[in-house]
């Protein structure tokens, strides 16, 4: 279950030692709005140097609601690591070999599996990887 529901919390809500542990393993964890639509607004701690991740832990909380908004909520999420597959892409050249990583992330409503989604994507998190990702949704009835 661990790693299609990685463990997840509002950065609000993180005592002293959970936020410590957030800043020393930051290759670990990522930052997303909860409010995030298609992977905006998500900060991967593995791609940022360490004082870069501590300025966005000292940012994040303290960010103020627009008037006539709600204020933002961040969560920390355990980073997800896609499993890692050599597939074969039919390219207008012929077919190629691509290292890619393969992930899957469900939908639970009510409590129940919906559906989940699918994705293609590079192997080490990118900052335009949503440019070179792949999604698949696929819902239950």
């Amino acid at each position: 279950m661990d790693t299609l529901i990685p463990e997840t919390r509002l950065i609000q809500l993180l005592s002293g030692a959970e936020m410590e542990r957030v800043r020393r393993n930051r290759g670990d964890f990522i930052l997303k709005r909860t409010d995030s639509h298609m992977g905006r607004h998500v900060i991967f701690g593995c791609i940022l140097d360490q004082q870069k991740w501590e300025d966005f832990l000292r940012e994040v909380p303290a960010q103020r609601a627009q008037p006539g908004e709600p204020p933002p909520l961040w969560l920390v999420q355990r980073r997800v690591r896609p499993r890692e597959y050599t597939l074969l892409e039919y390219t207008e050249e012929g077919p190629v070999e691509r290292r890619a990583g393969l992930l899957c992330s469900p939908y639970l409503f009510g409590g129940r599996l919906r559906g989940f989604e699918t994705w293609r994507i590079p192997f080490t998190p990118e900052p335009d990887m949503l440019n070179v990702s792949t999604f698949v949704g696929h819902f239950i009835r």
